[in-house]
């Protein structure tokens, strides 16, 4: 069946107030031309900004039928009724507010927001609802599309011949797709001519549904694999700026939550083996991630200069373990609780670029990175689609470091020719 898809948009209302009325000063002639004090006086050909400019849209999406792709991304996905807009505040001492907001009233509304004075400090607010929608009429064997604990119906009988699974009464309708709803918060301040500071907050919330799979060799089950989680990242950062010297310091720190550990889903087939009427599929676990940089550079004359660039960083892992498996006769004890993972980053870069004359240059860099990883080595015995034991495997956490460094002497014999030397190692 063709589907109609159709927006239309209303003709927007513009609201200008204006903030100081206009005093028309028309030529002064005469004798006493120079004694008139005309310091307060407004021109009358100038330009004026507005203290207040509000435009408002609203617009009507219309479709013939529920059509769910038309609302990816987009938020339409059925007829309804929407709006945009534009608010600005500017004074005339530099002070502002301007917010801009988009497709208020579907699910892909946006709102952005910032308020500050030019040249002193910006504070942004800015968000975001983002909706992926991928199929609406999909059809799956478990009853609760959308738990971490799927069951099968009570008429469901398993089974690894695939006409029994035949009757369409036997499987739940559900629509597969995610929302994304981002938050941003971003301070921006200048303390000086020479000092600046911003801090950044990013807040990233996912729900819904996402495809996944699992098997037991030759039996495979489509899976509504719930999503939960949230993605947090906070910076701050200093910037200085004289004469001579730059330098930065940032901090940034990330953490990832999942709300679903794992999906436990009873087996639609007939088990390879006993003891195997339910199976669990593991998810995305937490972590945390934390980095601290010094960015620093010192010209100490024309197109000679000095840099330095230090980072550390630290990865963590410390999700709790799943079982090995839901067969309870293969069931066995993992060597730890958790991964415990934990890896450290260093880095270490100093540059010079020196000048002697108009011809003749030399450039050095050394370069140093470290990858620690503190992770324990344990042996494990996985247990393989819930049938039988693996033979016993070791994770190996490695270190890695690396250092390199080149040192270049240039020679510019003409405006055209450059012969260059180095060594690298």
């Amino acid at each position: 069946m063709n589907k109609l898809f159709v927006t239309l948009s209303l003709s927007a209302l513009t609201l200008a107030l204006m903030g100081s009325s206009v005093i028309n000063a028309d030529g002064f002639e005469g004798d006493k031309k120079e004694q008139a004090n005309t310091e307060n006086w407004d021109c009358k050909y100038c330009p004026e900004q507005p203290l207040w400019d509000i435009q408002l849209g609203t617009h009507l999406g219309l479709v013939s039928d529920e059509i769910y792709r038309s609302a990816n991304y987009t938020g339409i996905d059925d007829n309804s009724l929407f709006f945009s807009g534009t608010v600005r505040n500017i004074n005339p001492d530099g002070e502002y507010w301007i917010s801009v907001f988009d497709k208020v009233g579907t699910d892909a509304g946006q709102l952005n927001s910032r308020y500050g004075v030019q040249g002193s400090f910006e504070f942004e607010l800015d968000f975001k609802s983002i909706p992926v929608r991928k199929f609406d009429q999909l059809s799956s064997a478990f009853t609760n599309p959308g738990s971490d604990v799927l069951r099968l119906s009570d008429d469901w009988t398993q089974s690894n011949n695939s006409s029994d699974f035949a009757d369409p009464a036997l499987y739940t309708e559900f629509a597969l797709g995610t929302d994304w709803d981002q938050l941003g918060l971003n301070l921006s301040y200048i303390i000086d001519s020479n000092i600046d500071y911003s801090m950044e907050y990013h807040r990233i919330e996912k729900s819904g549904l996402r495809e996944s799979s699992a098997n037991q060799y030759f039996q495979a089950v489509y899976i509504p694999m719930p999503v939960d989680s949230v993605i947090e990242d906070i910076s701050a950062r200093l910037d200085y700026v004289g004469d001579d010297w730059f330098g930065a310091v940032a901090v940034k720190f990330s953490k990832f939550n999942n709300n679903i550990d794992a999906v436990l889903f009873a087996n639609p087939f007939t088990s390879l083996v006993s003891g195997v009427n339910a199976t669990m599929l593991s998810d995305a676990p937490d972590n945390t991630a934390i980095n601290a940089s010094l960015n620093l550079r010192y010209s100490y004359m024309p197109r000679s200069y000095v840099k330095a660039y230090l980072s550390y960083g630290r990865l963590m892992q410390d999700q709790q373990y799943l079982l090995y498996t839901t067969n309870q006769s293969l069931l066995t004890s993992l060597p730890q609780a958790s991964l415990d993972g934990d890896i450290e980053t260093q880095n270490l870069t100093l540059k010079v670029n020196h000048w002697f004359n108009s011809q003749w240059s030399l450039r050095a860099k050394y370069k140093f990175q470290d990858r620690y990883n503190k992770t324990d080595m344990q042996l494990y015995r996985p247990v393989v689609s819930d049938i039988f034991a693996a033979e016993p495997i070791i994770n190996i956490p490695y270190d890695l470091t690396k250092e390199t460094a080149n040192l270049d002497i240039d020679w510019r014999l003409t405006d055209k020719n450059l012969l260059t030397v180095g060594i690298k190692n």
